[in-house]
């Protein structure tokens, strides 16, 4: 990269010189001049790193300028890490200068705190999706200060932010019991990936502070310290009173899509609770907590046409929940009492399925051909309409028909066998439909997307080979012998 030198007995101007480059940088980019405009902001970078021992407050000011442009081009680039890395750095420079302020009872409020708020929460969630929770908690500390000290507790955008920073501590904390869980089965993971950027300069700003610096009440657990039930349950609790505090905004009206998926945060915390319960008693209590949670959402309780995607996410879980009960219950309790789960199960999948192939005539939906081969099953299954879904959201499709099929297999009631039998005949219909889907999206998307369809999902068709074997003979046991196999 080119670098820009300045003499000693011109240092005095060395701010303008920065400056300089800085609006060749930002004009170039704008031409969509990139490469170009990255030449220039690295040159400014250069030179400031150079004169970093020089206290000047006009300097300091343009090398943060300087560090948010490079991660603005860096992100146009599709240099994730490095775009991370130059935002990271321009967070890290203006907590620094507003914790210098105040050492100095020089304590103007940052006019730009709830901007550098926004950009922290989302470098939160690049170390959250890269399952670094330790560097995602020192950002959100620093979010609380920023807030604390340089925010209006009255202003509306601030009481959003602050609901923000507390459905993102609960994302944490899900991701906090998740790695623990992982840990306990015997996986090797590590709190800190040592490639990404870290926030060290924002985690020494944040040590000048006072240890009784105020904030919101959360704190970070290294995935390592959780090895009991009672350690998890501390960050479980945390998590949970955090999804609370979110809630409190978030309300369902105004704020549906934010308010249904701290919902589903607050199952996600119970279900990574869950490794660490060995009573079944318990874990059923906490599933059944989770279908609480979530079964109010279902139904006509949210538009379906316009949160379709949020109402499949919801049924697909509450079928997995329904199905996981059946299978803590069953050995305690056979009969009709443990299997009504499992027709719950098979209820949430089949709705779950339908809103693949929404309806033309809402009141007469029920009889749409399409929907009817929907439930039915077989070889007679039909692609969901509208635009292709891809290989990776086909797979979604697939797996309720998978989930379905295999539910439907285990329905067995002891004094009903034409019930039985037709539970099981649906299963056998199940399978065989994903198999026939696949063949008509590898029929339809030659190439590419259909092998990689394939691959994904050879395990599962494998096993729907061997049931479409399977259950014909099963069926044929019960019926004529009066067995189960």
């Amino acid at each position: 990269m080119p670098a820009v030198q300045v003499k000693n007995e011109h240092d005095e101007f060395v701010v303008y010189v920065v400056e300089l480059l800085n609006q060749l940088g930002v004009l170039w980019s704008n031409r969509s001049r990139l490469l170009r405009a990255l030449c220039y902001l690295t040159a400014s970078q250069s030179l400031c790193a150079q004169h970093q021992e020089t206290e000047d407050d006009a300097l300091a000011a343009t090398q943060t300028h300087a560090h948010f442009y490079l991660a603005q081009v860096y992100g146009s680039l599709g240099m994730a890490d490095e775009s991370a890395k130059f935002c990271l750095s321009t967070l890290e420079l203006q907590l620094l200068q507003c914790v210098n302020d105040a050492e100095q009872d020089d304590t103007p409020r940052f006019a730009g705190a709830h901007e550098w708020v926004r950009n922290a929460l989302k470098l939160v969630e690049f170390y959250l999706d890269t399952d670094n929770p330790r560097d995602a908690a020192t950002c959100l500390k620093a979010s609380e200060f920023m807030l604390l000290h340089h925010g209006d507790e009255e202003d509306e955008d601030q009481k959003l932010l602050v609901a923000e920073i507390y459905s993102t501590w609960s994302r944490l904390h899900v991701t906090t019991l998740r790695l623990a869980a992982l840990r306990k089965e015997g996986f090797d993971v590590d709190d800190v990936d040592t490639v990404l950027p870290r926030p060290s300069s924002m985690e020494a700003t944040l040590a000048k502070l006072s240890q009784s610096q105020e904030g919101f009440g959360m704190m970070f657990v290294p995935a390592s310290s959780v090895e009991t039930f009672d350690q998890a349950r501390d960050v479980f609790k945390m998590g949970l009173r955090a999804c609370t505090r979110a809630r409190e905004v978030f309300v369902l009206d105004g704020f549906v899509t934010q308010h249904v998926r701290l919902l589903q945060r607050e199952s996600a915390l119970y279900r990574r609770l869950l490794p660490f319960e060995d009573a079944r008693g318990r874990r059923v209590a906490m599933q059944r907590r989770r279908l609480a949670l979530l079964t109010p959402m279902l139904g006509d309780t949210l538009n379906e046409r316009a949160f379709t995607d949020l109402l499949q996410e919801l049924y697909f879980e509450c079928a997995e929940i329904n199905a996981d009960v059946f299978e803590l219950k069953q050995s305690k309790e056979t009969g009709d009492k443990a299997m009504t789960y499992l027709i719950k199960a098979v209820q949430c999948y089949q709705q779950f399925l339908l809103l693949y192939y929404p309806s033309s005539n809402a009141e007469n939906s029920t009889e749409d051909p399409i929907r009817v081969s929907v439930l039915r099953g077989g070889k007679d299954v039909c692609l969901p309409p509208g635009e292709a879904l891809s290989p990776k959201e086909f797979r979604t499709l697939l797996l309720g028909y998978f989930g379905l099929a295999h539910a439907c297999g285990k329905i067995s009631f002891v004094s009903d066998t034409v019930k039985t039998v037709g539970y099981w005949r649906q299963s056998l219909a199940y399978h065989e439909a994903v198999t026939e889907l696949v063949r008509k999206y590898e029929t339809k998307h030659q190439g590419e997307q259909g092998r990689e369809l394939r691959r994904s999902f050879q395990t599962e068709l494998k096993i729907c080979g061997e049931m479409a074997e399977l259950l014909p003979e099963k069926i044929n046991q019960l019926v004529y012998n009066g067995k189960a196999l």
